[in-house]
């Protein structure tokens, strides 16, 4: 397992420099990236270096995720981070399938969104995913992501 983490990590972290010419080329409007911030939701430029490298971050965080939550999301559950914290979200034009590690699944999903703060990102990274809808079983890294991602976002 320990193998097949790092080669994913390493493919992603090469793939990086591939995401960010791609996007360079490709219309500002094919992926959305929304930060919302206790119920203010602000458009990111989805082709700034910075975005795009956290994009990458948590595309890699998704893709090396260790473990499920049993946990049942919904509309209101997904309002509720939204309205009462601070999280990312990524909006892709068209269904992307990303393969997991820790149990060699594939996610089709459209968007993405990773609390920030609060009870799902204390010491750890937690992907909501889904397509159109989030679906329960959000996705878990042992890892939180770093905080420079975190604080360069909420400044």
């Amino acid at each position: 397992m320990w193998n097949k983490l790092t080669l994913l990590t390493s493919l992603v972290s090469a793939s990086l420099v591939l995401l960010i010419n791609s996007a360079c080329s490709e219309p500002s409007n094919s992926i959305q990236v929304r930060l919302h911030n206790k119920g203010q939701t602000h458009q990111l430029d989805a082709s700034s270096r910075t975005i795009l490298q956290t994009i990458a971050q948590i595309e890699t965080s998704l893709i090396s995720a260790d473990s499920v939550l049993r946990l049942a999301v919904d509309k209101h559950f997904i309002n509720r981070i939204i309205n009462e914290q601070s999280a990312l979200e990524i909006l892709y034009p068209t269904i992307r399938e990303f393969e997991t590690a820790f149990n060699g699944k594939w996610l089709t999903l459209d968007r993405i969104l990773v609390p920030l703060n609060g009870e799902f990102a204390d010491n750890v990274t937690t992907i909501f995913h889904g397509t159109r809808n989030y679906t329960s079983g959000p996705l878990s890294h042992q890892r939180p992501l770093p905080l420079s991602v975190t604080e360069g976002l909420l400044l």
